[in-house]
This record gives C-alpha cells, sequence and structure tokens, in this order.
C-alpha cells in the first residue's frame, strides 16, 4: 500500500520499537526548542508594542537655548520617549533643533525663527533624542510640547 520507505519504517518498527521512540523524542525536543524562541520573540514584539502605545499623557517645558548644544534625552527628561512635539520659538534669537536616536549625529538644518513653531509627529514613541541650538552669540526662548 505505502511506498518503499514507509515499508522500511514500519519494518524498522517491528524489528527495533525503540528506535520510534527514539526519532519522537527527538522530534519533541526539536518541537519545544522552537517554541521556546519563538516565546522569546513574542516577548520582544509584546514589550515593542507596549512601549509604542501612546500614554494619552501631555506636557510642556520651556527651556534656554544658545548657541551650545542642548540635549534632552533620557538622563535629563525622564517623560521620554516622546510620540510627538511641538516647538514654538518665543525668541529672540532663532533657534534650531534635530531628532535622532542615540549614537547618530544630530542634524541642524533650518532655523525655526522668533514666533514660529515646528511640529514633529513620529507615530511611535520614538523622539528618544532632541537636540535645540542657536547662532552664534544669540539664544532663545523654547515652550515644548510633548505628547506621550
Amino acid at each position: 500500500m505505502g511506498d518503499g520507505n514507509t515499508r522500511k519504517i514500519e519494518v524498522a518498527a517491528r524489528e527495533r520499537p525503540y528506535a520510534l521512540s527514539i526519532i519522537q523524542t527527538q522530534l519533541l525536543n526539536d518541537m519545544a526548542s522552537m517554541l521556546y524562541q519563538i516565546n522569546k520573540e513574542l516577548r520582544v514584539l509584546k514589550q515593542e508594542y507596549q512601549r509604542n502605545i501612546p500614554r494619552g499623557f501631555t506636557s510642556s517645558i520651556v527651556v534656554s537655548v544658545s548657541d551650545d548644544i542642548l540635549i534632552l534625552d533620557r538622563r535629563n527628561e525622564p517623560s521620554m520617549p516622546w510620540h510627538s512635539v511641538t516647538v514654538y520659538n518665543n525668541g529672540p534669537g532663532s533657534a534650531y533643533l534635530a531628532t535622532a536616536p542615540e549614537g547618530w549625529d544630530l542634524k541642524f538644518e533650518a532655523p525655526l525663527q522668533p514666533n514660529e513653531n515646528v511640529s514633529i509627529d513620529m507615530k511611535g514613541a520614538l523622539i528618544e533624542r532632541i537636540g535645540f541650538k542657536c547662532d552664534k552669540g544669540k539664544n532663545a526662548v523654547l515652550r515644548i510640547f510633548y505628547a506621550r
């Protein structure tokens, strides 16, 4: 009825029944190992998912910025990471801002003029580091509104 391999397995099982037991044990061990690995990966995914769920928490801070770079991150702003941020420049000088993950360079490109604002929405808790600075010899006061 079966093919040649099936017959060989049936003969081997009759002659050496312990052989099937060894194969079954190995298969169960392999499946347990795979399930353990899947469980570990699911835990990581669950943590990442929970980290990115908006908490519905909003707040604001005011910072003074000069030509020295000011960086807000988890070390000095425990409310991070943020989902979104809106920065208002109260002046008197222009200000630059940049976001980047730890280990990446902050790229300060377009200035935020006095009385202007900019909003950044990452759609997840991805704003872990944000930097601010002004032109040489200038300063500005920034109002920062963020959501977690």
